[in-house]
Protein backbone atom coordinates (compact mmCIF):
# COMPACT_ATOMS: atom_id res chain seq x y z
CA UNK A 1 0.00 0.00 0.00
CA UNK A 2 1.18 3.51 -0.67
CA UNK A 3 0.13 7.01 0.27
CA UNK A 4 0.72 10.29 -1.52
CA UNK A 5 0.95 13.55 0.38
CA UNK A 6 2.78 16.86 0.38
CA UNK A 7 5.39 17.91 2.91
CA UNK A 8 6.03 21.66 2.97
CA UNK A 9 4.58 21.90 -0.53
CA UNK A 10 6.71 19.05 -1.93
CA UNK A 11 4.82 15.96 -3.18
CA UNK A 12 5.85 12.73 -1.44
CA UNK A 13 4.92 9.11 -2.01
CA UNK A 14 5.37 6.55 0.78
CA UNK A 15 5.11 2.79 0.97
CA UNK A 16 3.15 1.82 4.08
CA UNK A 17 4.44 -1.00 6.28
CA UNK A 18 2.80 -2.87 9.12
CA UNK A 19 3.50 -1.58 12.64
CA UNK A 20 6.71 -2.83 14.26
CA UNK A 21 4.79 -4.14 17.26
CA UNK A 22 3.20 -6.81 15.06
CA UNK A 23 6.38 -7.67 13.17
CA UNK A 24 8.83 -9.33 15.50
CA UNK A 25 12.56 -9.38 14.84
CA UNK A 26 12.52 -11.53 11.69
CA UNK A 27 11.54 -8.59 9.44
CA UNK A 28 14.26 -6.28 8.17
CA UNK A 29 14.15 -2.65 9.14
CA UNK A 30 13.23 -0.26 6.35
CA UNK A 31 16.36 1.63 7.36
CA UNK A 32 18.66 -1.38 6.96
CA UNK A 33 21.11 -2.07 4.16
CA UNK A 34 19.05 -5.10 3.09
CA UNK A 35 17.18 -4.17 -0.11
CA UNK A 36 13.47 -4.94 -0.45
CA UNK A 37 12.90 -8.11 -2.47
CA UNK A 38 9.21 -8.38 -3.40
CA UNK A 39 8.10 -6.72 -6.65
CA UNK A 40 4.86 -4.77 -6.96
CA UNK A 41 3.97 -3.98 -10.57
CA UNK A 42 1.32 -1.54 -11.82
CA UNK A 43 0.92 0.05 -15.25
CA UNK A 44 4.46 0.69 -16.47
CA UNK A 45 5.99 0.92 -13.01
CA UNK A 46 7.56 -1.52 -10.61
CA UNK A 47 8.82 -1.06 -7.10
CA UNK A 48 10.36 -3.42 -4.59
CA UNK A 49 8.89 -3.78 -1.10
CA UNK A 50 9.66 -5.62 2.11
CA UNK A 51 7.45 -8.48 3.30
CA UNK A 52 5.90 -6.29 6.04
CA UNK A 53 4.80 -3.84 3.31
CA UNK A 54 2.55 -6.46 1.67
CA UNK A 55 -1.03 -6.47 2.97
CA UNK A 56 -3.81 -8.99 2.44
CA UNK A 57 -7.27 -7.83 1.35
CA UNK A 58 -8.68 -7.59 4.87
CA UNK A 59 -5.68 -5.62 6.16
CA UNK A 60 -5.69 -3.13 3.30
CA UNK A 61 -9.47 -2.70 3.53
CA UNK A 62 -9.25 -1.85 7.25
CA UNK A 63 -6.36 0.53 6.61
CA UNK A 64 -8.16 2.24 3.72
CA UNK A 65 -11.35 2.73 5.75
CA UNK A 66 -9.37 4.20 8.64
CA UNK A 67 -7.54 6.50 6.19
CA UNK A 68 -10.84 7.59 4.66
CA UNK A 69 -12.33 8.34 8.08
CA UNK A 70 -9.26 10.05 9.60
CA UNK A 71 -7.55 11.54 6.52
CA UNK A 72 -4.22 9.92 7.36
CA UNK A 73 -2.56 6.60 8.13
CA UNK A 74 -2.18 5.82 11.83
CA UNK A 75 1.29 6.73 13.09
CA UNK A 76 1.87 3.14 14.23
CA UNK A 77 2.31 2.16 10.57
CA UNK A 78 5.75 2.56 9.07
CA UNK A 79 6.32 4.93 6.13
CA UNK A 80 9.17 4.52 3.68
CA UNK A 81 9.75 7.25 1.13
CA UNK A 82 9.26 5.80 -2.34
CA UNK A 83 11.64 6.83 -5.11
CA UNK A 84 10.22 6.35 -8.59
Amino acid sequence: MEIRTTVTGVPRQYVIGKPEVALGSSYPSTQSDVPPDQAIVWDQFETKVYPHEVFNLEEVTDLFIAYYMDGDVDLSYRRRLLSL
